[in-house]
């Protein structure tokens, strides 16, 4: 596991991997061992470091034995603020059996790249080369003499009815292992973030129970989708700031309605003072702590990035929590 994939919100393609005790997981290399995979395998830069703070937030005795993810700017981001696990620069799919049974690890977390099942994208599936090293890993968990205990998987809405998902359905089932899979956002957990995401939790040989709660939806305050969408081009709201929250109002909300040129509808816009949200602003609504942070030389936009490709750190401790008894 990644403190920062999960508990940060940032993931990749990271593969972490952990181990457990008797006592559960913590953080500096007792309990529990966890893996967090992520490089072109498993889903995207930054994951890890959201996995990290996940399980902080969780409580759980463990340790991480090793970080995996092949993008170098999310793998600098993950050591700079957990200097002590260990970070492999490595595709998953070029990972072997053996190195990956040597770990030993309890808990697997996973976040496949989500390209091939985006409803934005072209859907391909497990014929998009970039589901190769979710597959890989697929073959090798059926393969290992002696499987993690528990994995974590995340990804976007759409892997559900996955050809992919299928097939890791399959090899779980093979492997005996029990698993609950859930369509959650962060809105759920009284957080103001949109952000609904695919999630399995998987346990082997043994059971998954928990109580049903009534489900907790906070009404979220932000922009008109309209304004939005009309004035895209305008905000220049392209790949520099996507998946980062779109933007904030700073002052009440006027009547944008203008019959007049491009040049009135900029200046209604201009009283309202939108601005992008601080890569600062985008890891508080991830839940990632105050102690994260950047290096010095991550670059805005690496940052936007790295975040836009996040999950949100309270929604994974929670279903570690659920996970991991």
């Amino acid at each position: 596991l990644s403190k920062a994939d999960f508990g940060t919100s940032i993931m990749s393609s990271f593969t972490t991997i952990a181990t457990i005790d008797d006592k559960g997981l913590s953080y500096n290399n007792p309990g529990i061992k966890i893996a967090f995979l992520c490089s072109h395998i498993f889903m995207d830069c930054n994951a890890k470091s959201n996995s990290y703070q996940s399980v902080a937030e969780s409580n759980i005795n463990a340790q991480v034995v090793a970080a995996i993810d092949i993008n170098t700017v999310a793998n600098q981001v993950y050591r700079h603020n957990f200097s002590d696990t260990p970070v492999w620069q490595r595709e998953i799919g070029r990972i072997s059996l053996k190195e990956l049974q040597e770990l030993h690890g309890d808990l697997y977390t996973m976040s496949p790249p989500c390209q091939p099942f985006t409803r934005l994208g072209k859907k391909a599936d497990v014929k998009d080369a970039r589901a190769s090293s979710f597959l890989y890993i697929i073959d090798i968990l059926t393969k290992m003499d002696s499987p993690p205990k528990y994995i974590l998987l995340e990804n976007v809405k759409g892997f559900e009815t996955s050809a992919a998902r299928n097939s890791f359905i399959t090899a779980l089932k093979l492997c005996n292992y029990t698993y609950q899979e859930f369509l959650l956002t962060p809105l759920q957990f009284g957080i103001p973030n949109s952000r609904l995401r695919y999630y399995i939790i998987c346990v082997k040989d043994g059971n998954l129970s928990f109580p049903r709660t009534e489900e907790k939806i906070v009404k979220q305050l932000c922009t008109s989708n309209k304004l939005l969408i009309s004035f895209s081009k305008i905000f220049s709201y392209f790949h520099y700031a996507e998946g980062t929250g779109s933007v904030l109002q700073m002052e009440n909300y006027l009547n944008l309605e203008t019959k007049g040129n491009s040049n009135e509808a900029c200046q209604s816009v201009q009283q309202i003072k939108l601005r992008y949200f601080t890569p600062r602003e985008v890891a508080n609504i991830h839940c990632f702590p105050g102690q994260f942070n950047f290096p010095v030389n991550a670059t805005k936009k690496q940052c936007y990035r790295l975040l836009g490709n996040s999950l949100n750190v309270h929604v994974a401790s929670e279903l570690l929590k659920l996970l991991i008894k």
